[in-house]
């Protein structure tokens, strides 16, 4: 398939996603309730967090040695997996005894079916080295091929498992999500296995020299995960009442908007290896073109979800998560600017300048961090909900002035609507 043709794939692929996704998040929140599927909810951010800090970038790194640098793809991927294993086994090991030694804030879960979850934390890591890959090659169904598997897995469990005992703990959802990413590993695993090799060793040259570019990429990844955890995190420790309760209604109300971000997060990848490849008027051109249109689509998406939230929230979660409607009309906001970002992540990334983007990430980190700690005791999670929308628009802005500075942009390119020509080229990638 050419690139238009593998943008529309992914591109309904991951509705098809957000359906699995969805059911998951319902059948999870009916069954657990608010403050249950907050506390679920520390645990999933927690291990996401502690993945993508120790996977070092290594993934996106593989990508520019491969790609950019066009170093053996067998050699980069078995000295890089080779290298990660250990770090894989650490990671898991000193989560799980996090885990374990902080019954008071997780709550006190058995020590097998936390040991899988950390089991799932080790498979993550070595995902995000295979994954990027996969993209970078335009190897589009193979990776959809990884995501269907495991939601279908976990769909399938969910359902027999209430069959069977009719009700489902926090515990079980821990264990669930271990085996999903050893299963996703798997998968990979079969894809790749002639594509490298256990018995190559490590090039300690070329893992330094990946490592250097991936914690520049890290950084970024981490940051930008930081930014997003700071409300659950803080929820829990600053809320007066129902840290867990709160978080719960936030997660919901959060999980409702990747209707709105499946375009930007499935074309972003894509964008990325493909702009890495173009420069000057032609980038100007795709840039300002599919950041319009990412932000006009948006717009609509974020209006339909602002009137219709009591409905969404009621029809899928229940009466029980009411309390999460004015947080969802909130949160929709952040959908207009989260389509330019995507695009700013791409263009800074390929064009060799992820430490723009850490900058403008520690700024957002900061103001969130500074405006959650004081907004948080006074107005709990609506006030959280608020501050996410102000840092969202925020370091969305400081991004398109970056961009500015390094692609000859202006803001008002950032701002003008795309005419009916400016919509078809940038549905087919093409020029004018």
């Amino acid at each position: 398939m050419n690139f238009k043709q593998l943008t529309i794939f992914s591109i309904a692929a991951s509705f098809g996603l957000i359906v699995f996704n969805m059911l998951i998040n319902v059948i999870e929140s009916r069954v657990l309730g608010p403050s249950e599927i907050g506390r679920y909810q520390v645990f999933v951010t927690t291990q996401t967090l502690f993945a993508t800090f120790c996977a070092l970038g290594l993934g996106q790194s593989c990508i520019y040695f491969i790609n950019a640098l066009k170093v053996d793809e067998r050699k980069v991927l078995s000295t890089t997996v080779n290298a990660t294993l250990p770090i894989a086994t650490i990671a898991s090991l000193v989560l799980f005894i996090i885990i374990m030694l902080k019954p008071d804030y997780f709550g006190k879960e058995n020590v097998w079916r936390v040991a899988l979850f950390c089991l799932g934390t080790g498979a993550l890591l070595l995902n995000n080295i295979f994954t990027p890959v996969l993209l970078a090659k335009m190897e589009v169904v193979k990776s959809q091929v990884v995501k269907y598997s495991t939601r279908v897995f976990t769909v399938i469990i969910l359902l027999v498992a209430l069959l069977a005992w009719n009700k489902l703990d926090v515990g079980f959802l821990l264990a669930l999500s271990g085996v999903g990413s050893v299963l996703s590993l798997s998968i990979l695993y079969y894809y790749f296995s002639n594509r490298f090799s256990f018995k190559d060793g490590i090039d300690k040259k070329l893992f330094s020299s990946i490592v250097k570019w991936g914690v520049k990429l890290a950084g970024n990844n981490i940051a930008s995960l930081i930014l997003t955890s700071i409300p659950v995190y803080f929820l829990t420790w600053f809320s007066v009442s129902g840290g867990f309760l709160n978080v719960g209604y936030y997660s919901r109300a959060n999980s409702l908007l990747v209707i709105g971000t499946v375009i930007a997060s499935s074309i972003g990848p894509l964008l990325y290896s493909k702009w890495s490849l173009v420069k000057g008027e032609e980038l100007r051109q795709q840039v300002c073109k599919v950041s319009l249109f990412l932000v006009f689509v948006n717009m609509f998406l974020a209006l339909g979800l602002i009137i219709f939230a009591p409905f969404f929230i009621k029809i899928l979660y229940g009466t029980e998560y009411q309390s999460a409607v004015p947080i969802l009309r909130l949160l929709a906001l952040t959908m207009i600017a989260n389509g330019a970002k995507e695009v700013s992540y791409g263009i800074l990334s390929s064009q060799g300048s992820p430490l723009c983007i850490l900058q403008n990430l520690v700024i957002g980190i900061v103001l969130s961090g500074v405006l959650n700690y004081f907004i948080i005791p006074q107005f709990g999670v609506i006030g959280c909900s608020t501050v996410t929308v102000i840092v969202t628009f925020a370091t969305a802005l400081l991004l398109q002035i970056n961009i500015t500075k390094i692609t000859g942009l202006s803001m008002k390119d950032f701002y003008t609507l795309p005419s009916k020509e400016d919509v078809k080229s940038i549905l087919l990638f093409k020029k004018k």
